[in-house]
């Protein structure tokens, strides 16, 4: 995720979320808001055409409502025991999509 974060295309000619928030904002990528990190997450997925400086009246609710998802989901862990209960959660998940999939097939 560190790496893709540095190379990801942020902006025409952009590469990388420090470099975004450099351009964007004028500060360091770990000095932005939530709201600001939202609203280069926002860009995607046409950064090109979208500009987190100057945000359309799309671009700040999406931001907005990333910004509240991210409240809610907390920090992505990658220890053992987060991973194991991450795929014991999409285990459930995908047992519970092919229930319903049966279902409907009968």
């Amino acid at each position: 995720m560190e790496v893709y974060l540095n190379v990801i295309e942020t902006g025409n000619g952009i590469y990388g979320c420090e470099m975004a928030s450099q351009i964007y904002f004028n500060k360091s990528a770990k000095n932005i808001s939530l709201h600001q990190a939202a609203l280069l997450t926002a860009c995607y997925p046409s950064p090109r055409k979208r500009n987190p400086s100057k945000p359309t009246p799309y671009l700040n609710t999406r931001a907005s409502q990333i910004a509240h998802l991210t409240k809610l989901i907390g920090k992505i862990k990658f220890d053992k025991d987060s991973i194991k209960k991450a795929q014991e959660r999409h285990k459930k998940r995908e047992e519970k999509r092919k229930n319903a999939k049966k279902g409907k097939n009968n």
